[in-house]
C-alpha cells in the first residue's frame, strides 16, 4: 500500500504505508481537509450573516462539516455530491 501525501506546496510524494507514522498521517492527510472544510464553513456561515445578528438562524456548523467531508471523501471519487438537507 501507498501513502499519498499533499504536502502545503500542493506536491505529491508517495510512502510505503508501513513507513507511515500517524503523526504524519494526520498531519498529511487529515488536517489540510479538515482546514479546508472549516475556512469554507466560516466563508458559508459569512455569506449567511451568522455573525451579524445574535438570534438564532438556520445554519448549521455541524450539518455543513458533516456534508463537506462526506461529499469530499476520496472513497467517493467521481460520485454526485449528495445534500443532508
Amino acid at each position: 500500500m501507498i501513502c499519498k501525501y499533499y504536502h502545503s506546496n500542493h506536491f505529491l510524494i508517495k510512502i510505503s504505508r508501513t513507513k507511515c507514522s500517524s503523526v504524519k498521517y494526520v498531519r498529511t492527510q487529515m488536517i489540510p481537509i479538515i482546514r479546508e472544510a472549516l475556512t469554507k464553513m466560516i466563508d458559508t456561515a459569512e455569506d449567511n450573516d451568522v455573525f451579524k445578528y445574535k438570534r438564532k438562524n438556520k445554519f448549521n456548523p455541524c450539518d455543513f462539516l458533516t456534508e463537506f467531508l462526506y461529499n469530499n471523501n476520496p472513497k467517493r471519487k467521481g460520485e454526485d455530491p449528495t445534500s443532508l438537507r
